[in-house]
This record gives C-alpha cells, sequence and structure tokens, in this order.
C-alpha cells in the first residue's frame, strides 16, 4: 500500500488567497467505503445532547469506513469517520450523527468542526482505495483502525439523493446537508478498529454489510 501525498500537498486545490478553509458548500469527488455495524449500546461512548441511539435487540447500527477526497474537490484529503444511527427530536426517520472523525488536512479539520461541528481530529493515513482496496489511519498514539473491501460487483446504475448527518454547533443538534452520487459497489470486507484508540468500543462489533461508492460527487453542507 503506498503513502498518500503529505497532507500540505493534498489540501492545496480550492484555497483562495489566505482563507484557511473555503466557505461552503464543499465540492467534492472520490471513492468512498463504508462499513455497517451493530454495536453493543452499553459500549457506545459519546454521542450529542438531544440525540437518541437507534436500538436493535441491545445492538446500535454504527456506520465507519475511509472516504478519498480527490480530483477536483474543493479539498483533497484522506478521512476515517464513524457515525452513529439514531433519531433527533421533530424528524421522524433514522439520521446519523457523526461521533468520531481524522483527516490529514488542517483545512479540512478547521473547516469541519467551524461550519458544520464535525469532531475532526488530524491523523496519517495509508490509503488505496478505489473503493475496493485497503486502508489504515494511525496518529503519534499508534494505530486507530485499518478496513478493506474486497472483490466488489458494481451496480450498473449511477444513484444521486440528498443526505446529510446532524452535529452539535452552537449548542444545538444541528442538520448537515448533502447531495450525493455514485455508483454503488457491494463486497467482502472488514473493518477493524484499534483496542487502544478511541475507536476500541467497537471492537467486537458484529459487520453487517461492507459497501462503496465509486467515483461520487457530493455537495456538502447547502
Amino acid at each position: 500500500m503506498s503513502n498518500p501525498p503529505a497532507a500540505g500537498q493534498r489540501e492545496g486545490a480550492g484555497l483562495a488567497g489566505s482563507r484557511p478553509y473555503p466557505p461552503a458548500p464543499w465540492q467534492l469527488y472520490g471513492d468512498a467505503q463504508v462499513h455497517l455495524l451493530l454495536c453493543r449500546r452499553d459500549r457506545l461512548e459519546r454521542v450529542p445532547e438531544g440525540f437518541r441511539p437507534l436500538a436493535i435487540g441491545g445492538y446500535t447500527p454504527v456506520l465507519a469506513g475511509f472516504i478519498n477526497y480527490s480530483g477536483g474537490s474543493v479539498l483533497r484529503y484522506a478521512e476515517l469517520y464513524v457515525a452513529v444511527v439514531g433519531h433527533v427530536p421533530g424528524r421522524r426517520w433514522p439520521t446519523a450523527t457523526v461521533t468520531h472523525m481524522w483527516v490529514d488536512s488542517e483545512a479540512s479539520r478547521q473547516g469541519g468542526r467551524e461550519l458544520w461541528g464535525y469532531p475532526k481530529e488530524l491523523a496519517q493515513f495509508e490509503l488505496a482505495i478505489s473503493p475496493t482496496g485497503a486502508a489504515r489511519a494511525y496518529d503519534a498514539k499508534g494505530g486507530i483502525a485499518t478496513a478493506s473491501l474486497g472483490p466488489a460487483i458494481a451496480l450498473p446504475l449511477r444513484l444521486s439523493g440528498n443526505g446529510g448527518t446532524y452535529q452539535p454547533l452552537g449548542g444545538r443538534l444541528q442538520p448537515v446537508r448533502a447531495r450525493m452520487s455514485g455508483r454503488p459497489v457491494i463486497g467482502l470486507g472488514r473493518f477493524t478498529p484499534a483496542a487502544e484508540s478511541p475507536l476500541g468500543f467497537l471492537v467486537g462489533a458484529r459487520r453487517l454489510l461492507s459497501a462503496g461508492l465509486k467515483q461520487f460527487h457530493f455537495t456538502f453542507g447547502i
């Protein structure tokens, strides 16, 4: 697995003048990997106040995976994310909240925190996803997580739709809306959190599904 360019090289596209990060919305392109896990509710750690994790027989669905923002993206960077599925007041259908996130771009870290309330931290990545392939994230304290997506079946359609999460910002939960399109793939995969990392609570979680989104286009923060 080859190392990606350093953060300073990856994050240069799309910045104008001395602005630390681009204004919303962000136009992002690349490949994404997602693994649907079932985590025991008594192992869940942090969720924002007002967010109620979905309960399925003592378990809660959790989405975890890696994203490679590349090509014409307003910022080019790698990302590791974990999102808990649940409910927010006033919304009928389940949604999700990102509880853990790492990137290798300071501009993305600062913009994600200030614009939308994403808890982004900095990490280093070994990333080779398209969206099949393998990925690893680590920081000065050690490994955070690894993942892979093996031989995959690509669905013949390019799907599009609206999505997003709810994040704590300004003292309350607020929606972060996105519009997305891409080619979905389904395959054999794994997501392995490091036991001593902040994702240690996912050790032993059941993996239900591994999938990816190939050549996606996200309009983020609309």
